[in-house]
């Protein structure tokens, strides 16, 4: 089995981190450095879909898990669009839950809203670090952070309405890979994002559920490339 490499993808504010080494990634107002989305087929059912690649690598798709269609998206193009159960159905790569989800075990952790690696606060882009999810083979983690006065404890879901931020992060140095992504996230109050790693690495991708839990926004990371240029990214594994 292949060990994990040296990484973690994080959304936070562009500042020094932890160690050095690792190369470089980049993205809502919200200002938006990666392509955005409005699921708008999706209105009234829920804010849970899955994700996945027609083959791997390839152009990616989401379903609604409440059964309301499929979005296809071409990076090549940058076209989102509304396709047939058939396209989902018949792509060969492997799923991906992208509703809420527990945090892998990693040197990374954010409590209190303070990225830390191994017990040390680590910088991020935003003011405060928000949430991270741990690639799905490669020692990489994907942080979430941004901007604006933090939520109170204990009253209501903690959420922020300021500019949201992407970044990756290596676990097994501590440092930034790449740099910060402004991502257009976060424009409802009370409502967390949702964040999630294609199975094949390639994107991470950041939801904005709505107050009536509608998706209000998919915003789609490309992250393989920088991945791939660090020396971190692992091939998907046989299912």
């Amino acid at each position: 089995m292949t060990e994990r490499g040296c990484c973690i993808v994080v959304v936070v504010l562009i500042g020094a981190l932890i160690g050095a080494g690792c190369p470089g990634a980049a993205s809502g107002t919200r200002v938006s450095d990666v392509p955005c989305f409005r699921p708008t087929a999706w209105d009234g059912f829920g804010f849970e879909f899955l994700a996945r690649s027609e083959v791997p690598g390839g152009k990616i798709l989401l379903l609604s898990i409440e059964g309301t269609g499929a979005y296809r998206f071409d990076p090549a193009v940058g076209e989102f669009e509304l396709v047939d159960d058939a396209a989902w159905e018949g792509a060969s790569g492997p799923v991906a839950d992208c509703g809420p989800q527990l945090v892998s075990e990693s040197p990374f952790s954010v409590p209190g809203f303070t990225l830390m690696y191994e017990g040390v606060p680590v910088a991020v882009a935003g003011d405060s670090a928000v949430t991270l999810r741990v690639a799905p083979q490669s020692a990489v983690v994907g942080v979430l952070s941004a901007d604006g006065a933090r939520p109170v404890p204990f009253l209501g879901v903690p959420s922020f309405t300021g500019q949201h931020y992407h970044e990756l992060f290596c676990e097994s140095e501590g440092n930034r890979i790449g740099s910060a992504a402004k991502i257009g996230v976060g424009t409802v109050r009370d409502s967390p994002v949702h964040v999630c790693w294609t199975p094949d690495e390639e994107y991470v991708i950041y939801a904005d559920p709505a107050a009536d839990f509608d998706i209000f926004n998919v915003c789609i990371v490309p992250v393989g490339d920088t991945l791939r240029d660090a020396g971190l990214k692992l091939e998907p594994q046989e299912q």
